[in-house]
């Protein structure tokens, strides 16, 4: 019951905390995903209010969603009309964030505090990922080594560096194996100028598998027009008819 009871103080703190010791409050915004999808959860998109749906989709990350409120933030039952349910999932705000992605894995088997989720949250800001590149979080229990055409990288476990592509990106992939490295798969996407690419490496099918189970999260940052091509296109004639 130790997760309910953190989100159940979190919940009921506003009319009953001095002014003086207010929790702090953070202002984000978060996309979700899970392997395979799942039912949509509700959320508090700031204090007080009432739930808003958070819906998953397999194969792509879900829309963007605001959050304003204190660290603590909690997910119910999707079919919950209120906040008097135990939360399912719970995830803990790291200091600084202003741009997440949660990744929702289902919990092995019932928990006495009614949590059905564990949620890993990785800092999805531009800097992590800029336009034009792509970036791994490996939660496949294998370090691998990779090449596209000629360059050659190591997809560690965690979350890996940024890397620059363009076009058809061809992946080939390799893993250790009592002390031997084994073709572990290829995997192919596209990227353009403006698209970050994430590649989300899951355990394989099998336990005595090695070839990763692989999403690809795409999103596209938009051309921001500069100043001088702003003021260039306003001074530039106009033909009159």
């Amino acid at each position: 019951m130790a997760g309910f009871a953190l989100c159940a103080l979190t919940l009921g703190a506003h009319g009953q905390t001095n002014p003086a010791t207010k929790p702090k409050e953070v202002s984000l915004q978060f996309t979700v995903f899970a392997l395979g999808g799942m039912a949509p959860l509700g959320y508090e998109p700031k204090a007080k209010s009432a739930l808003a749906p958070v819906k998953f989709f397999s194969a792509y990350r879900s829309s963007e969603y605001s959050y304003r409120g204190e660290t603590t933030l909690c997910f119910f039952d999707g079919q919950a009309a209120d906040k008097s349910q135990s939360p399912v999932a719970i995830y803990t705000i790291p200091e600084g964030a202003t741009k997440l992605l949660l990744l929702f894995f289902p919990k092995a088997g019932a928990t006495g505090d009614g949590l059905k989720y564990d949620v890993f949250g990785v800092d999805d800001a531009q800097a992590k990922t800029p336009a034009g590149t792509f970036s791994t979080i490996n939660i496949s229990g294998h370090e691998y080594a990779a090449q596209y055409g000629t360059t050659r990288l190591t997809i560690p476990k965690g979350v890996g560096d940024f890397h620059p592509a363009k076009g058809s990106v061809s992946l080939l992939l390799a893993t250790q194996m009592e002390g031997h490295w084994m073709p572990s798969g290829r995997h192919v996407f596209a990227i353009g100028n403006q698209d970050r690419v994430i590649l989300i490496f899951y355990p394989p099918a099998s336990d005595t598998g090695i070839y990763p189970i692989i999403r690809r999260l795409v999103d596209t940052v938009p051309v921001i027009a500069s100043k001088n091509s702003l003021a260039q296109s306003l001074e530039a004639p106009v033909a009159l008819d």
